[in-house]
C-alpha cells in the first residue's frame, strides 16, 4: 500500500488545483508582496492544516498575494516524497515548497524498494528531487519536524538524530559539490511545539478539525509564517510564549 502513495500524492494534487483559491483580504493594501504559489509537501502533520486558516489570515494581513497547495498525505515519509516530488512539482509549478517530512521515518531503516539508504540520505533524496525539478526563481522551505513525545510513540524514533542529521549535515552540505546554494531558503522550526499543544498520543497539533485560533494548527501555521515573514520581508509576529521553554519535542 505504501508504493501507492507517491500515486496518490499526484492526483491528491491535481484534484487539489481545481480549488486552490488566491488569498482574499479585509485589510487595504496599496502594495502588495508577491509570494505566488504556495506548496505545502508532508505527512498528517501538514495534512491537517486543511486551508492554513490562521496561515492565510496573517498572509493577508501582511498584503502578500499567493495561493496555496496542501499536498499533505498521512502516513507519508522520505520515502514517498523523495519519488513523488518531481511530479508533484510538474504538477503545481509552485514559487515556494514547503517540506515537513521525518515523523514517520525510521533514522536508521532498510527501506527495501529504494535500498539501504539512512534518514539522512533519504532526506537529502528528497531535496535533491525538489531542487532538479523546480522553476526558476523558487524557493524551499524546511521544517524541524513534529516529533512525537509520549507513548504511544514508536520506541524507534529518536527525534535528536533527526534533526543533526537534517540541520548538523544535510544543510550544510547543501552549496558543495553537486548541491545548489539556493534551494534551501530557511527552516521551519516545528520542534518546539509544547505537549499542551500536541493530541494524547503527543504526535498530532490539536485545533485542527474543529478550529481552535488557540490550538497547536494555528501555532504551526504561525512559526510557518514567522520564517516565510523573513524571508520575504513581510511584518513580524510576536512569539508565542508557550513555546519558548520548549527546546525539543522528545524531551
Amino acid at each position: 500500500m505504501r508504493r501507492l502513495i507517491p500515486a496518490v500524492l499526484v492526483a491528491l494534487v491535481a484534484s487539489l488545483l481545481s480549488t486552490a483559491t488566491p488569498a482574499r483580504s479585509a485589510t487595504v493594501c496599496t502594495s502588495y508582496v508577491q509570494i505566488g504559489r504556495i506548496l505545502f509537501m508532508g505527512d498528517s502533520i501538514t495534512a491537517m492544516q486543511g486551508q492554513w486558516t490562521r496561515l492565510r489570515e496573517l498572509l493577508d494581513q501582511g498584503c502578500a498575494q499567493y495561493d496555496i497547495v496542501n499536498a499533505g498525505v498521512g502516513g507519508t515519509g522520505t520515502k514517498e516524497h523523495w519519488p513523488a516530488a518531481a511530479q508533484v512539482l510538474t504538477a503545481t509549478q509552485p514559487d515556494l515548497i514547503i517540506i515537513n517530512t521525518g515523523t514517520n521515518d525510521d533514522p536508521n531503516s532498510a527501506e527495501t524498494n529504494v535500498g539501504y539508504l539512512t534518514f539522512k540520505d533519504r532526506y537529502r533524496k528528497v531535496l535533491e528531487a525538489i531542487g532538479n525539478s523546480m522553476k526558476p526563481g523558487a524557493k524551499v522551505l524546511g521544517t524541524y519536524p513534529t516529533y512525537p513525545r509520549t507513548p504511544p510513540a514508536p520506541t524507534w524514533i529518536s527525534m535528536r538524530t533527526k534533526t543533526d542529521n537534517i540541520y548538523g549535515t544535510v544543510y550544510p552540505n547543501w552549496g558543495t559539490g553537486d548541491w545548489r546554494t539556493y534551494v534551501v531558503s530557511g527552516m521551519v522550526s516545528l520542534n518546539h511545539i509544547p505537549g499542551s499543544l500536541l493530541d494524547s498520543g503527543g504526535v498530532h497539533p490539536t485545533g485542527c478539525n474543529p478550529w481552535d485560533p488557540q490550538g497547536g494548527c494555528a501555532a504551526i501555521q504561525e512559526d510557518v509564517y514567522r520564517t516565510i515573514a523573513q524571508v520575504y520581508g513581510l511584518p513580524p509576529i510576536p512569539d508565542d510564549p508557550r513555546q519558548s521553554a520548549v527546546q525539543y519535542n522528545g524531551g
